[in-house]
């Protein structure tokens, strides 16, 4: 009887032995690494709806990243911010100040698109003239155009394009009164004759026209189709220690990229809606900046723009494609990502 208990005891026995050292050797499973952290400046312009559509998309938490934003309403101050270190990316004009920054040392790139003009299609950035100058032809006349005051600021890539609009009618800059109004008081601005023709983009350009305040003159893409005016900028930390943050952060913004480039789909109208204060019939009526899905950036364009700041007495140095512009970013995340079409 004894004999026979501890037979049918065995199996049982065996059993427990078997699950205690499986659960002795098993590997255990790695808990999931500690987020990413890093902070995002965000503009209050529609060519800012890349970022937005991460967030909403859950993009950057797909990366691992824990994104903190910061809203501000400036570029400069951002920038300044970005330099200092006190936030990690930001998107936006290229400055003069943004160049001279990089020509000084500091530990800043441009490291992929966020807005270029466009080579065909529809341009949404152009100069528009205040109602009734077309009609009578003084946009024609350089005589007419000199000493006029357009709104646009010589200290960025605008007043880059704004000069090669002037130079159709064989003007520079140096020949008018350039004034820096922004967005808020265009409208306003160009109704009671404050100014008389702005570097304007959209929707602006587009809520312009519909109020009947001004017309556009000449597109951007009529003089520098393809230009690089608007970039992602990566500060000290991306660049040095937290790079692993800058390859996880690029394969979410372009993967959000990729969706803005569908188009004015119900989904991206939603989300920048959500995010800016602009009504749907003017998103739908007016031209997105193009932006190229695979991040790449028109780097002879910036070159040639750091040449005319320089050349302007704005700029401290020239500046090469190298100094300017690191692709190990958009490389890498083309990689994860594939093709873009």
């Amino acid at each position: 009887m004894k004999n026979r208990a501890i037979s049918r005891s065995l199996p049982f026995l065996l059993a427990i032995v078997l699950t205690v050292g499986a659960c002795a050797t098993a590997p255990r499973t790695p808990s999931a690494p500690a987020p990413l952290a890093l902070k995002l400046v965000l503009l209050p312009f529609l060519s800012q709806s890349p970022f937005y559509i991460a967030l909403e998309e859950g993009y950057f938490a797909e990366q691992g990243l824990e994104v903190e934003t910061v809203p501000l309403q400036v570029t400069q101050d951002a920038f300044s911010m970005l330099a200092a270190g006190q936030v990690d990316v930001l998107g936006g004009l290229v400055t003069a100040g943004n160049l001279n920054a990089i020509a000084r040392g500091a530990n800043l790139r441009i490291v992929a698109d966020k807005g270029h003009v466009a080579e065909a299609g529809c341009d949404a950035h152009g100069v528009v003239a205040r109602l009734g100058l077309l009609e009578n032809g003084v946009l024609k006349d350089a005589t007419a155009l000199r000493g006029m005051h357009i709104d646009t600021d010589a200290y960025t890539t605008l007043g880059f394009l704004t000069e090669k609009v002037l130079g159709t009618v064989d003007l520079t800059l140096d020949e008018v009164e350039t004034v820096t109004l922004g967005p808020p008081a265009w409208l306003g601005a160009l109704q009671e004759g404050n100014v008389d023709m702005i570097a304007a983009g959209e929707p602006w350009t587009t809520r312009i026209v519909q109020d009947g305040a001004g017309q556009v003159w000449m597109g951007f893409q009529d003089v520098a189709p393809g230009h690089q005016f608007a970039v992602v900028l990566y500060g000290p930390s991306l660049l040095g220690e937290d790079k692993e943050a800058g390859k996880r952060f690029m394969v979410a913004y372009l993967k959000a990229v990729r969706q803005y480039n569908e188009g004015k789909t119900e989904r991206n109208l939603n989300i920048i809606m959500k995010h800016l204060p602009l009504e749907r019939e003017l998103l739908q009526q007016a031209c997105w900046d193009p932006i190229r899905s695979d991040g790449d950036v028109n780097v002879e364009s910036l070159v040639e723009y750091a040449d005319w700041s320089f050349d302007k007495g704005l700029g401290d140095s020239r500046l090469t494609a190298d100094q300017l512009f690191d692709p190990s970013f958009i490389d890498y995340a083309n990689q994860v990502l594939g093709p873009a079409e």
